[in-house]
């Protein structure tokens, strides 16, 4: 913060002051911006929890009561819909009651398509895929309430997402095979369809069908089924979303700031502008009792093939040499613009460590620091303290501290395999520069 206060006035410095501002508001120590510039407490999520657990439970209720046998006269066509009437007046009111704005949507959505109010659910999900274009349940929601008007390509788009999104999920990738059978064979030499298939043949054919009825709702970190007239139970209050810079130490691994993929449910790699990938964490471990892991952490991305920074802890640097560093808000509402901060070696210290002119501001999280010739000289610690002065305490972290996790990062990928998992037939795509952005999902719960 004070950093941003030396900063000369203009854009730069504006922009610095609102980036802090919005990072104060994200890691608000007690209350949670809800939109409309409203904060709630804890208490009030949990309450509001409570409300629509009791609400949801008394529609799924009111639903199992109607009965199943199709109704043949008049006055029991007329029974039927006043209690389906009944039951989804108490599922709208029960989604409508969540606390957080994005989950409070998204359920508003499942409301209305399971009270086949298509055209209102459509909207519901388009505006959680805006809000949150990395959720393959906001996309699958879409898909199916387009699909039921009949939009049967634009719902193909949909799930073509969820399934990028969510790529070992047998039950994303039937929506797609059968999203692919729905479209008009006027409309399949359209790019949307070609794209779809072309996504589906990644996958070996598999006759096994779903046994069970309903719908398995892709929601980060857990699928949650649910029947006709139920709604989805998230486990959580909230979805927060996270981001960092990282760098690859390895044909597989990025190695990242481990603050921004701390409880993760889900993680996400920005490869180029049109190319997002889903990747797994792979923790740091340290060895030995007076032992300790640096607070950085590996990504491992199986669909793709990096080209590692050179990284030798016996590379001697020199005063004055030129070096980068990148700064980025580790909350997303921060802003996804890198900042590019040049500087320079000040000093060199034992064990490697440099002294830099390039500093992070309150809210960044960890930075690669790269020399002029591209290689990787260490990282800065993140900033990410929303209690402490500035963010927290600065602290360079050299190579030698990192040769451990550069050694794991070098091993090879394998594939992951077990029972309910796709079979993929896909040979890892280049993925060529220095920088990438990592994309984390988490998850909040409050507690009595």
């Amino acid at each position: 913060m004070r950093r941003a206060a030396g900063t000369p006035a203009g854009t730069a410095a504006f922009e610095l002051g609102e980036s802090i501002k919005r990072w104060r508001a994200a890691a608000h120590d007690s209350k949670r911006n809800v939109g409309s510039n409203q904060w709630l407490l804890p208490k009030d999520f949990i309450r509001r929890r409570e409300a629509f657990t009791t609400l949801a439970t008394e529609a799924q209720k009111l639903y199992r009561d109607i009965s199943t046998r199709k109704p043949t006269t008049p006055k029991e066509k007329a029974e039927r819909a006043a209690k389906e009437a009944t039951a989804n007046l108490k599922m709208m009111r029960a989604a409508q009651t969540l606390a957080d704005p994005l989950l409070r949507n998204f359920l508003i959505g499942v409301a209305a398509y399971e009270g086949k109010n298509y055209a209102l659910a459509e909207s519901q999900f388009r505006k959680c895929c805006k809000a949150a274009p990395r959720v393959a349940a906001f996309y699958q929601g879409r898909g199916l309430a387009l699909g039921k008007q009949d939009r049967h390509l634009d719902a193909l788009v949909s799930f073509t997402w969820t399934l990028r999104l969510q790529p070992n999920s047998q039950a994303a990738l039937r929506m797609l095979r059968d999203g692919l059978k729905n479209v008009p064979g006027a409309k399949m030499q359209t790019p949307a369809f070609q794209t779809a298939t072309e996504l589906v043949g990644q996958y070996e054919a598999d006759s096994r069908r779903s046994s069970r009825s309903g719908i398995e709702w892709l929601l980060p970190g857990r699928v949650v089924r649910t029947r006709t007239g139920e709604l989805p139970k998230p486990q959580y209050d909230r979805l927060v979303f996270r981001q960092a810079v990282a760098v690859p130490v390895g044909t597989s691994s990025l190695i990242v700031d481990e603050a921004a993929v701390k409880d993760a449910k889900e993680v996400f790699v920005r490869i180029d502008e049109t190319t997002l990938v889903r990747g797994v964490i792979k923790r740091v471990r340290s060895y030995g009792s007076k032992r300790t892991s640096p607070p950085v952490a590996l990504v491992i991305v199986g669909d793709c093939k990096f080209t590692p920074l050179e990284a030798d802890p016996e590379t001697k640097f020199a005063a004055d040499e030129a070096v980068t560093a990148y700064g980025l808000g580790i909350y997303e509402q921060m802003g996804r613009t890198v900042r590019k901060i040049n500087g320079k070696i000040l000093n060199v210290e034992e064990q490697g460590r440099l002294q830099l002119s390039a500093a992070l501001v309150a809210g960044e999280a960890a930075s690669p620091i790269i020399t002029q010739d591209g290689k990787l000289a260490g990282l800065l610690s993140g900033r990410t303290d929303a209690m402490a002065d500035g963010g927290g305490a600065e602290k360079f972290i050299p190579l030698s501290e990192l040769e451990r996790i550069l050694k794991q990062a070098s091993r090879p990928y394998r594939r992951p395999s077990g029972y309910g998992r796709t079979r993929r037939n896909i040979q890892p795509r280049p993925a060529p520069g220095q920088l990438f952005i990592v994309y984390v999902t988490c998850t909040e719960k409050f507690e009595k």
